[in-house]
């Protein structure tokens, strides 16, 4: 009975630590399909292997590359639908900088020796055309039936390589030259930036489809020139970290000299040398225009002088009383911005 009983013991004893090893020693044994999964689930890959998804991760690998006005361009073009307004804002703040940049180099191609017929080639092809296509030739979407128009192989390919950059055409005493075409921007774009990007795409859309001065006279109505006076303005006090204020501000002055320097030749005086009526009318709307203070106190200025001279400015022989006052004006206004508006100098 006891050998019995011993038996029992020993025999349980050996069955338990015979337990206690199996749970030390017996490997786990895992699928081999199991085990590629994780290996393929915990991989990491490695840089040259991501593959850009998002419109953000397309830009930062074109930003590894060289960028151009025509790869921005393109990239645009392909992705602009599923971009938020800061990439956005940031796209077209680059494409605008190469776009400038590529102006000297385009235009000097315009001026070469074996471009001569290149403006004749435009001009005939902006004639044939002016009276089907509504809207700008040269500048926004219309350019594309500019260049359909344009037979000459070389032409052609000059023009086409022009319009790839985004760049546009103006005419300019009988030639052709490129610009930044601002008016084919906001079109496409000014509907996906940022709110002052929107404001500035907008003022210089119409300031490349109506310039406000040719050849330094002006070339739009007064009215137009007191609305566009009143847009920059509004624009410098609206967007103190606008990317564009120096330019904007430039815009302004222009208009400023303008409104406080008016002469016959631009239809802004009568021949006697009084102020015409559509003139008096900007005048005083722009006395009502609210957030523009430069612009009231240049108005007031030369209405003070106007009143002072008896409403005649001057005379065709003499205008020397009239040109003072509009410098002093036109100074006056330049510090007034400085220090409304932050902006140092006047570039």
């Amino acid at each position: 009975m006891k050998k019995r009983l011993f038996f029992c013991m020993v025999l349980s004893v050996l069955i338990f630590l015979v337990g206690c090893e199996d749970k030390r020693t017996d490997p786990i044994i895992i699928p081999t399909e199991a085990i590629q999964a994780t290996k393929e689930s915990t991989s990491v890959e490695t840089p040259k292997s991501v593959k850009a998804s998002t419109p953000m991760d397309k830009y930062e690998v074109l930003k590894t590359k060289e960028l151009s006005a025509q790869a921005i361009n393109a990239f645009l073009e392909e992705n602009v639908n599923s971009m938020n307004s800061v990439l956005s804002t940031t796209v077209i703040n680059d494409f605008i900088f190469y776009q400038r940049s590529a102006l000297n180099s385009e235009t000097e191609v315009f001026y070469r020796e074996d471009m001569i017929g290149i403006h004749q080639a435009i001009d005939q092809a902006v004639k044939k055309l002016e009276s089907t296509v509504t809207g700008p030739l040269l500048i926004g979407p219309n350019r594309a039936k500019i260049l359909e128009a344009i037979q000459d192989e070389k032409y052609h390919k000059v023009i086409k390589n022009c319009f790839d950059q985004g760049l546009g055409l103006m005419n300019g005493e009988g030639s052709y030259y490129p610009i930044v075409d601002y008016y084919a921007l906001n079109v496409h774009y000014s509907q996906v930036v940022s709110d002052d990007m929107k404001v500035f795409l907008e003022m210089t859309a119409l300031d490349v489809e109506k310039p406000l001065t040719v050849e330094e006279y002006l070339a739009v109505s007064p009215k137009e020139l007191g609305e566009r006076a009143v847009a920059y303005e509004r624009y410098l006090k609206n967007y103190s970290d606008g990317l564009y204020r120096d330019e904007i501000r430039n815009n302004l002055m222009v208009s400023i000299w303008k409104l406080v320097n008016p002469n016959p030749f631009d239809g802004m005086l009568l021949e006697d040398f009084t102020i015409s009526p559509d003139l008096k009318l900007v005048y005083a709307d722009l006395l009502k225009a609210e957030d523009t203070p430069v612009i009231q106190a240049c108005v007031k200025g030369i209405l003070t002088f106007a009143e002072r001279k008896n409403g005649v400015l001057g005379t065709l022989d003499n205008m020397d009383a009239l040109m003072e006052v509009s410098f002093a004006l036109h100074e006056k206004a330049s510090e007034q911005i400085k220090a409304l508006y932050k902006i140092e100098e006047f570039k």
